[in-house]
């Protein structure tokens, strides 16, 4: 059965004195924090988790030794951080194993090199205002297609292929489903894209 991620008698919030920052915490804490920042109201485990692997792989795929050192070196990846909301501040500010158990245990799950990948390979991810902004989001010029049903939580279909042209070739889309969970979804990049722009994986 799936639990809260917060079980606690008061409520924490972050205070005026609270000094820590993305880049004084530690890496659990961090992805944590960005999680939370991240998933929608009321997100399920599987949710949360995929965001974390997703983050995970992103940090990586550009060479940083840190979730930390990604964040400190490309500030405007992740919105939550830049800067830090309120739901990241409450955890970059809270006892993370008594405060947030589940999501310590999802950032450690991510930083294992044999735990689960819920985001089964994804690097990026959409929420609610992919469905609410429409032709507007940024990413429907570029192309999305859902490789299996079940990834379209928001109900919204692939885009039309788009006929977007690279160094090497046109391909249709840029983007592809790879999981979909309460309201998020997360994608790659496909391979027609990577091939026709010579563009590296998660980048």
């Amino acid at each position: 059965m799936y639990l809260p991620e917060r079980i606690r008698l008061t409520c924490i919030k972050p205070t005026s004195n609270c000094a820590e920052t993305p880049a004084t915490v530690s890496e659990v804490k961090l992805i944590a924090a960005i999680v939370y920042g991240e998933a929608s109201v009321n997100s399920t485990y599987e949710e949360k988790a995929a965001i974390a692997n997703a983050l995970v792989r992103k940090s990586k795929a550009y060479g940083y030794s840190t979730v930390n050192n990604f964040i400190a070196s490309r500030k405007k990846q992740i919105s939550s951080t830049n800067p830090p909301n309120l739901r990241v501040r409450e955890v970059l500010c809270s006892n993370l194993e008594m405060d947030f158990p589940v999501l310590n245990e999802i950032a450690l799950n991510a930083l294992d090199p044999n735990g689960v990948d819920y985001s089964n390979g994804g690097c990026f991810w959409d929420g609610n205002d992919l469905k609410t902004a429409g032709t507007k989001h940024l990413h429907y010029p570029w192309g999305y297609k859902f490789t299996n049903p079940s990834h379209d939580v928001l109900n919204i279909g692939d885009t039309p292929p788009m006929n977007l042209e690279g160094d090497l070739g046109n391909y249709d889309y840029t983007l592809e489903s790879t999981a979909g969970y309460g309201h998020t979804v997360f994608w790659k990049y496909t391979q027609e894209f990577m091939t026709a722009t010579r563009t590296k994986p998660c980048h």
